[in-house]
């Protein structure tokens, strides 16, 4: 399969799929991008909705992007099947609201009683608008570009949306039997909601990709909870871990997306999860940088997992000082395709350093 924004894609791929398996072929993989020129700009709809939703404007604006970056190393155009975070939440019926950056969800569940009345339509008008434009990204990536999963979420979070995270805690612990048959019946949607847009992609497009856009060969995808900050270990193997156990079970590639020094006290039970592949660690807002994570990072590596972490150019080197460039995965950014050229042929050097110090 040859790409046309991103010519050396043979070879990324040979290298991301060695990635998975805890290797490397020349150098640790790193995911680059460099802006190549100015961008042309596409005019989006006046209409906020339709900003989210035209599938002209969608795909011409990805269009615009692609022809405009370059694609180092291992990253790869991507373009994002994006209605919101969790939007599973939307497909339920809670109502899903846009601005011209974000969008949020109005809870449904007011009651303990409302649980009940949660089910999935599939005409429901969200999740058609989905489908439209996971089909008209994959009719125009063809030989271009790849498509990504749309942001799902998870059970639990997309169940905090329904009925508030605070309310969600109160339930756990007033009700959890009816919490988590709920989990599980929204876990099912997740797997018949992901086949059918995996069955879209594949149409025309090799593998997959989630939000996170780390390519897979198979079924793929980052899984999250961003509500287990609110709870504690206990409740988190109760509620969460047996959603996480069993998403990573069926894909054939997985990441969790470990989010902020909240997160953390979850780390050692995902950790246990044989299936589950690889931790992205995020410091979050106003947390020191990737690097100065050390112990964290190397009890991820100990632990036979494979890491991503985003971090500065300028902290390649030193990171690869301290961490096995084995099954490690660094996103970055250079100013030019020259400056993120010789960060890759730099990388090479230092690959070499630190598989000598292993």
């Amino acid at each position: 399969m040859e790409l046309r924004y991103k010519e050396d894609w043979p070879q990324a791929r040979e290298r991301i799929l060695a990635w998975w398996q805890g290797e490397i072929i020349d150098r640790v993989a790193i995911r680059v991008t460099a802006p190549k020129g100015p961008r042309r700009h596409v005019q989006p709809p006046s209409d906020t909705v339709r900003r989210w939703t035209d599938v002209d404007y969608l795909v011409e604006n990805y269009e615009a992007h692609f022809e405009a970056t370059y694609f180092g190393g291992e990253s790869i155009p991507c373009a994002t099947v994006n209605l919101g975070p969790s939007v599973i939440g939307a497909y339920l019926g809670a109502p899903l609201h846009h601005d011209e950056r974000t969008a949020w969800q109005t809870p449904i569940v007011h009651a303990p009683s409302d649980w009940d009345a949660v089910h999935f339509d599939p005409e429901n008008q969200w999740w058609q608008h989905t489908r439209r434009i996971t089909e008209a990204f994959v009719n125009a990536g063809e030989g271009k570009f790849f498509v990504t999963i749309t942001d799902l979420g998870d059970a639990t979070d997309v169940m905090s949306y329904l009925r508030t995270p605070e309310e969600l805690c109160i339930d756990l612990l007033e009700i959890p039997e009816t919490i988590y048959t709920v989990r599980d019946r929204i876990t099912d949607i997740w797997f018949r909601l992901y086949e059918e847009l995996f069955a879209i992609i594949r149409t025309k497009l090799t593998g997959s990709a989630s939000w996170l856009q780390v390519w897979s060969p198979g079924r793929s995808y980052t899984l999250q909870s961003d509500f287990s900050c609110m709870i504690s270990p206990s409740m988190y193997r109760d509620y969460v871990l047996p959603e996480v156990e069993r998403m990573a079970k069926w894909l054939d590639h997985s990441i969790y997306h470990l989010d902020g020094p909240g997160a953390i006290q979850h780390l050692d039970m995902l950790l246990e999860i044989p299936e589950l592949h690889g931790i992205q660690w995020v410091p979050g807002a106003g947390a020191p940088p990737a690097k100065e994570w050390p112990e964290l990072l190397k009890r991820i590596q100990s632990a036979g997992k494979l890491l991503n972490i985003h971090a500065p150019a300028s902290d390649v080197e030193e990171l690869l000082g301290m961490l096995s460039p084995k099954g490690l995965l660094i996103d970055t950014h250079c100013g030019s395709p020259d400056e993120a050229r010789h960060l890759l042929k730099q990388a090479e050097t230092w690959t070499a350093r630190s598989l000598r110090g292993c």
